[in-house]
């Protein structure tokens, strides 16, 4: 029966194959809620939640471009315009193909379900390649994959893609330096370029540093090291080769944003000795979810600092570090669980300046290599411990009992810990869309929005009224999206002047600080200026959302809408600005500015006025344009904006989008300039009469990634196929030879 070649091959891997089997259902009956009851997450972090504020609402644009065909580079609907491709994801295959396929909610939560079981499969193949049992490989990706370093990451979607992959990482890279064959480089240049392409680049720099350090231990005495090593950072330099269709643009973002010029922000949120008592208690300080969290968030985030992996491999951890000296195959991985340990608590303070991990908020982030490597020890110790079980109990039967029991037991630990943690509700009660987005819709609004006061609404509801996001409290909370903060905004086709943003340009800041700045915003009350009214008009806000009383001139703001929400206990209101202009409309004049600072006293000043004057870097003078301008046939949409002009004269037209490298404009479709305008606007100079404008965001760093890519990955296919392409070489000259 077994002698047809597949079937062997099943047959003999048969116990591993039920292994995989067992680690893909625990990995839906961790997840079982989001498919047997169609739930989403209701995770929360500080003031919102990165699911509902950021990674369903991108991810929801994302999958409306991707069933359009079309590669979502730009969205109007945040930040007054924003590269939202640049931030990643797009090109990780299985957002890429569960999100074309399958309606949102169900790819989102498929998407969880692949991270779980990759996680562990890749785990449970690598500890079975260094020679660990299948007991104590099961034990091993248990310990890592469901630890609280995935648990407490559900909040970050890219995180969790990002670290699923290392295992495979490490697998494939032990296995080249092993065994030396190169298609093992090539397999991890792509599979690597995938982790790039989750969009969490802290991850990956995690990643590949952890990689050298655990196969210079390894193989440093090795034969051909030097040359390995070398070949590595070649399959590395390929890696950015093979991404850089996201490289690039990535590359643009962070050279634009606030983050290029100020190193990022790491004296909050951090990670310090007293984190190491999740080792043995998650809940040891409590739990955000029902908010019974002792410490202030400041001293360290749950989420982010939580290593819980059960009270079973933490026992076995200890045991895994008695063999330190005897057991050379464990050294590489207890130097990596403390060096990253390390490196997490913020021992090495230097490194804070240095690019790239001056790039990084939370070097905590490191802890899943933390895990990783803890994963590794707690298995061997289990390991070592096993096998004197075995060795002492005849009873084969007994034997297996006891290590499935030990396994089921791990998994039972951390599944009743964690399965609540993360919450969820319905789809159908996910997804309601608020009153006050319902209000907006009705009025077809052509501006943007403006939230203010969301973060104060949340934390009134979760400490007073919901107590946390679990059970039947997790929709309370969920109410405060009434708020339309963003990213939220974009469920339901409205845009916002804000945006929630990895990365914020310096322009957007800047706009964001000057059109804010002067006002005072108490418990209860938010006094808005004229100087702000008008500049938020001028950055097409139409109208704001607060849960605030707002005090302003009668001629800036105007309360429209307003309903109390009995779940959250707070009214919610919608002021019309009157200072609202037109997102593309046209000026009377153009005013010549010589630098920043000058532009940002002209805006402040009471004389500037918007609607009639645009300030630009220009070498033109001054110039007056006629009042009549008609604009007709406008469309907006992301990246993509086109309008038809009537003048009698000369005309300037501010277009009150981002101004951001890549934006072309075509007028009767002859190529143009575009200006910046107002700081964060674009503008153009039209001749008189009749003509057709288009602005497209087609930047030519994507252009230049896909050839980059197209190249990398030739590169790839032809070292792939080279030695039989050889071989046909050398054939077809000894046949010449012979003939």
């Amino acid at each position: 029966m077994y002698n047809i070649p597949v079937l062997k091959r099943i047959f003999e891997y048969k116990k591993d194959i039920l292994a995989i089997i067992l680690l893909c259902l625990l990995s839906f009956v961790f997840l079982n809620n989001l498919f047997l009851k169609s739930q989403i997450f209701t995770s929360q972090d500080l003031g919102q939640s990165d699911i509902t504020h950021y990674n369903f609402p991108n991810m929801n644009f994302y999958a409306q471009e991707i069933k359009a065909m079309k590669i979502p580079l730009w969205t109007n609907d945040i930040s007054t315009g924003f590269p939202i491709f640049a931030e990643g994801g797009t090109f990780f295959l299985p957002n890429l193909i569960t999100y074309f396929l399958f309606p949102v909610y169900l790819a989102y939560n498929l998407n969880y379900l692949i991270v779980f079981i990759v996680a562990s499969i890749g785990m449970y193949f690598y500890c079975r390649y260094l020679g660990f049992t299948r007991f104590s490989s099961l034990f091993a990706s248990i310990t890592y994959s469901f630890s609280f370093v995935f648990i407490g990451q559900i909040l970050h979607p890219a995180v969790l893609q990002a670290i699923s992959l290392f295992p495979w990482l490490i697998l494939i890279i032990d296995n080249y330096f092993q065994k030396g064959s190169r298609i093992y480089l090539l397999i991890f240049a792509v599979l690597f370029s995938q982790q790039y392409l989750t969009g969490f680049i802290q991850c990956v720099i995690y990643s590949i540093i952890a990689i050298y350090l655990v196969m210079f231990i390894r193989y440093f005495k090795k034969l051909h090291f030097a040359k390995n090593i070398m070949l590595l950072t070649f399959a590395c330099l390929l890696t950015v080769g093979i991404s850089g269709i996201q490289f690039l643009p990535t590359l643009e973002l962070y050279a634009q944003s606030t983050r290029s010029f100020s190193a990022a922000d790491t004296s909050r949120f951090y990670y310090t000795l007293k984190d190491l008592m999740y080792f043995v208690n998650p809940f040891f300080w409590g739990d955000p979810s029902k908010a019974t969290y002792i410490r202030n968030p400041v001293e360290g985030l749950f989420w982010e600092n939580n290593i819980y992996s059960g009270i079973l491999p933490f026992i076995f951890l200890i045991i895994g570090f008695l063999y330190f000296k005897s057991k050379k195959i464990l050294r590489p991985y207890i130097y990596l669980f403390f060096l990253s340990l390390i490196f997490s608590l913020g021992w090495f303070f230097f490194l804070r300046h240095i690019p790239p991990f001056s790039m990084f908020r939370l070097p905590q982030r490191a802890l899943f290599l933390v895990s990783f490597a803890y994963a590794i020890i707690a298995g061997f110790g289990f390991d070592q411990v096993f096998n004197i079980l075995r060795k002492r109990i005849s009873d084969r039967f007994f034997i297996i009992f006891i290590g499935l029991a030990i396994i089921i037991i791990a998994f039972l630990d951390v599944f009743l810990q964690g399965r609540g943690y993360n919450g969820g509700i319905s789809k159908d009660e996910w997804l309601k869309t608020p009153e006050t987005a319902e209000y907006l819709q009705d009025q077809k609004i052509s501006g943007r929005i403006l939230s203010l006061g969301g973060a104060d609404n949340w934390f009134y509801v979760y400490n007073n009224i919901s107590h946390g996001w679990r059970s039947e409290n997790a929709g309370k909370l969920l109410a405060t999206r009434a708020m339309l903060a963003p990213n939220t905004n974009t469920l339901y086709g409205i845009s916002s002047f804000d945006g929630y943003t990895a990365f914020e340009t310096t322009n957007t800041a800047l706009i964001k600080q000057l059109a804010l700045s002067g006002d005072s915003d108490t418990e209860r009350v938010i006094e808005i200026g004229t100087s702000s009214a008008k500049l938020l008009g001028m950055e097409g806000v139409q109208y704001i959302v607060s849960v605030k009383n707002i005090i302003s001139d009668s001629n800036d703001l105007e309360l429209v809408w307003q309903k109390p929400n009995p779940d959250t206990k707070s009214i919610y209101k919608i002021y019309r600005n009157k200072q609202f202009i037109d997102i593309i409309h046209p000026v009377n004049k153009t005013v010549i500015e010589y630098s920043t600072q000058q532009m940002v006293n002209d805006l402040l000043s009471t004389s500037f006025t918007p609607k009639d004057a645009a300030l630009i870097y220009d070498l033109n003078p001054v110039q007056n344009f006629p009042d009549e301008v008609s604009i007709t046939n406008i469309r907006n949409d992301s990246g993509d904006i086109s309008f038809h002009t009537v003048s009698s004269g000369n005309s300037f037209i501010v277009i009150s989008e981002s101004y951001y490298p890549g934006w072309k404009t075509l007028v009767d479709n002859q190529e143009t300039d575009i200006l910046p305008v107002n700081i964060n606007s674009m503008g153009l100079y039209l001749t008189a009469g009749k003509h057709n404008v288009r602005l497209f965001y087609d930047p030519n760093s994507y252009q230049l990634g896909k050839i980059v890519s197209f190249i990398s990955l030739l590169i790839v296919v032809a070292i792939l196929f080279w030695p039989i392409f050889k071989k046909s070489l050398s054939v077809s000259s000894a046949e010449r030879i012979g003939s």
